[in-house]
């Protein structure tokens, strides 16, 4: 990805449910950031997460949708899924 597009930005509005909203404004307090830099870094973490599994789908050849036994492997022992 080109880095000026890696680095830009765009305003979006979502929903996002009051028990999240608050826990990331708690992180963000005990950190000292901002809480839509907490927001910002779950969506990246989460992003690079599902682009792991969906890595292990195709490597072991498995339907995407077929999520029970993928998150099987993802969970057993020394899966490095950090």
């Amino acid at each position: 990805m080109e880095l000026a597009k890696e680095n830009a930005t765009r305003a979006i509005s979502i929903r996002v449910p009051i028990a999240d909203l608050e826990r990331a404004r708690r992180i963000a307090e005990e950190t000292g950031v901002g809480y839509q830099t907490v927001l910002k870094q779950a969506i990246r973490d989460g992003l690079k997460k599902a682009g792991r599994h969906r890595a292990l789908y195709e490597l072991i050849d498995w339907d995407a949708r077929d999520t029970e036994a993928a998150e099987a492997v993802v969970a057993a022992p020394g899966c490095n899924n950090a």
